[in-house]
């Protein structure tokens, strides 16, 4: 299991870690490529970028979750949910 800091952006919000090892992170604030939403392996390799919500949208605090089989991740913003495939 990975111990360390993972790279993420200023103004987290939210953490999630599943039972696969698979931790996920979400800011508040618009990052590059209006991707907000990191996702890592239990090696602490960044798996993913995501986009949580459309560009310019607040994402509510402490709303990441990880679906129960871990392949899907919740988000919620002003403009509703969101799900997405954990690539």
């Amino acid at each position: 299991m990975y111990q360390g800091t993972l790279a993420g952006d200023s103004h987290p919000n939210s953490i999630e870690a599943s039972w696969n090892g698979l931790v996920a992170a979400m800011a508040s604030v618009i990052a590059p490529m209006n991707a907000n939403l990191w996702v890592y392996d239990a090696s602490g390799v960044r798996r993913a970028l995501l986009s949580a919500a459309p560009g310019g949208t607040w994402l509510f605090e402490r709303t990441l979750r990880f679906s129960g089989d871990g392949t899907r991740l919740f988000s919620t913003s002003e403009t509703g949910m969101r799900i997405q495939a954990v690539p």
